[in-house]
């Protein structure tokens, strides 16, 4: 059994919206019949919607109650053996919510109720949607690390590789970015780490494509453009050309250690196949890193969640949609934030220079027009 509670104007709400886009379009055109009562009602109406939208949830309200969380999380774990540049506090933080997420059995939104007598049984009740459900909710092994561009997550990945390495028989990380930023990645590994990782770049018409191979590298990255290609259809028709019967892309074949995303909001949106191709990936751990998780609307970051459990994340976003409290929860519960403006006991968790303004003025001549 799965109750479900609601703000009860929600459902008034909703209905008044349907009735006055109707009456907006009769009235935008000229062919309204009705009294002006009852205009004078629709137009109550489109002035408590607007009240309504205007308090509804924002991108940057909840970016913010997101930081306010981020600040009160204590943890902080010890920079891993293997990295040669010293972590920051917030970076390490940002690291102890991460294995935190990847060593937690449970799913952190539900508790389970144990009840005794006729009804034994488990249930799962969860204070953040205020919900019952009886089927075992499945843990996220996962989430966004959303800090500000500028504050060193590509560090806080590469001390997680670290931190929580893969198992005998697993393989090893799997990382996708933008084309602009993959040799970024190899630089960084090769420079930031003293430990021999073995280090793979998935890219160009020569690249490996045996699953056996891939699976044993340490660290294998790629690029979005690769996986859409991947799973196009020129691909599996050279695939059927050369004899494969049920082609599988050879990322989507391998069951790696981790997953991280770089700049996950390239494949929010869930009608392209960059969406598709992420959402196939194999993966015990899956995150999203990102310093811009709702580029255009809060919308973007639902895609980028279901990327990591696309069924989970589902089920709660659908169940959290009309409730400010309760997405707010959620994106608590599986998005960590830092900002550079941020301060820890009236401490700057970074110290920047003062910005400075120059004026430079140019004289064009003629010839430079």
């Amino acid at each position: 059994l799965e109750v479900s509670v609601y703000p009860a104007h929600l459902k008034r709400v909703h209905h008044l919206n349907m009735m006055s886009t109707f009456m907006d379009l009769m009235i935008r055109y000229g062919r309204s019949r009705y009294s002006k009562d009852t205009v004078d009602a629709y137009q109550r109406a489109r002035r408590q919607i607007r009240t309504y939208d205007s308090s509804r949830r924002t991108t940057q309200q909840i970016l913010h109650h997101v930081s306010k969380c981020t600040e009160e999380y204590e943890e902080i774990a010890d920079q891993p053996e293997g990295l040669n540049v010293t972590m920051r506090r917030y970076q390490r933080k940002n690291l102890a919510y991460m294995l935190e997420t990847e060593r937690c059995p449970d799913n952190k939104c539900w508790v389970r109720l144990k009840f005794e007598g006729e009804d034994e049984g488990l249930v799962y009740y969860s204070p953040y949607f205020i919900m019952f459900r009886t089927d075992a909710p499945r843990p996220f092994r996962g989430g966004m690390l959303a800090d500000e561009m500028g504050l060193g997550k590509t560090i806080t990945a590469l001390s997680l590789i670290l931190a929580n390495p893969r198992g005998e028989g697993a393989g090893g990380t799997l990382v996708c970015a933008p084309v602009s930023l993959v040799n970024q990645w190899m630089s960084e590994v090769k420079h930031r780490l003293n430990q021999q990782l073995t280090v793979y770049m998935y890219h160009g018409s020569n690249r490996i494509r045996d699953p056996d191979q891939l699976q044993q590298f340490d660290i294998v990255v790629t690029t979005y453009g690769v996986l859409s290609s991947d799973r196009s259809f020129s691909t599996r028709r050279k695939a059927q050309n050369r004899g494969v019967v049920n082609y599988v892309p050879p990322l989507e074949a391998v069951q790696f250690h981790r997953i991280i995303f770089d700049e996950s909001h390239t494949a929010k949106n869930a009608s392209t196949s960059v969406f598709r191709g992420c959402s196939a990936l194999k993966g015990t751990y899956k995150w999203s890193v990102t310093g811009t998780p709702a580029p255009m609307d809060w919308m973007d970051v639902i895609g980028q969640l279901k990327i990591i459990d696309r069924d989970e994340f589902k089920y709660l976003l659908y169940t959290a949609r009309y409730s400010n409290q309760k997405y707010t929860a959620l994106m608590c519960q599986t998005m960590i934030r830092h900002h550079k403006h941020m301060k820890v006991n009236g401490v700057s968790i970074i110290e920047l220079p003062e910005c400075t303004t120059n004026d430079e003025i140019i004289h064009l001549s003629n010839t430079s027009w």
